[in-house]
């Protein structure tokens, strides 16, 4: 892997790299910008964002599904929400992840 990086040693054009890197961030959020504003107005105005929300987390979760110990741990996260629905306090927002944490850091141990 070493022999890939490469140093600047004269530390040389480095305002190139800063502005390269903060030129294609901009225009990456402009593109991100225009398909959230095109896709948006797909979503019909009744849903509005409670259905935006509850989409963005899925679209963050599709890849963890492809790992089997990923989706025992958000089925056990799932399941013990609903489990401790009525705990005091809405304890249950707090309660879901560290039963999944236990059962995340069980699965670790007895994988290795």
């Amino acid at each position: 892997m070493k022999k890939f990086l490469k140093k600047n040693k004269d530390q040389i054009n480095k305002h190139y790299h800063l502005l390269g890197t903060g030129i294609t961030l901009w225009i990456c959020w402009q593109i991100s910008t225009l398909a959230g504003i095109i896709l948006g107005s797909f979503v019909p105005e009744e849903l509005g964002l409670k259905f935006a929300i509850p989409l963005t987390f899925i679209a963050i979760i599709v890849q963890d599904l492809k790992k089997i110990d990923h989706v025992i741990v958000m089925l056990v996260c799932g399941i013990s929400s609903l489990l401790f629905f009525d705990a005091p306090f809405k304890s249950y927002i707090i309660i879901s992840p560290i039963v999944a944490l236990f059962v995340a850091a069980l699965l670790f141990r007895f994988k290795k």
